[in-house]
């Protein structure tokens, strides 16, 4: 995964991670957390959450007894209230 200055074009960051291969990826920002989360699954049993800007692991979301169940997600929240729960529908 990279971080793109947006101005110019140019690569800021760049990390390799071999235990991740993310086939979807969602950008979530939360009114109590002045940075983005991206929310990824792909080819591992886990949803894995992302400082946006870091690119380092925040923390994952797993299921013990469904270890395969994963293949898509939506984040939802709720947009009036300053809630820190975070709602996902799986698919």
């Amino acid at each position: 995964m990279a971080v793109w200055n947006w101005n110019d074009g140019k690569c800021l960051e760049f990390k390799m991670d071999t235990r991740y291969r993310h086939t979807y990826i969602k950008s979530h920002q939360t009114c109590y957390l002045d940075y983005r989360l991206l929310f990824c699954c792909g080819q591992y049993a886990h949803i894995v959450v992302l400082h946006a800007t870091s690119l380092a692991v925040l923390f994952t979301l797993a299921s013990n007894s469904q270890p395969d169940w994963i293949s898509s997600f939506v984040v939802v929240t709720h947009p009036n209230q300053r809630s820190k729960f975070l709602f996902m529908m799986l698919l």
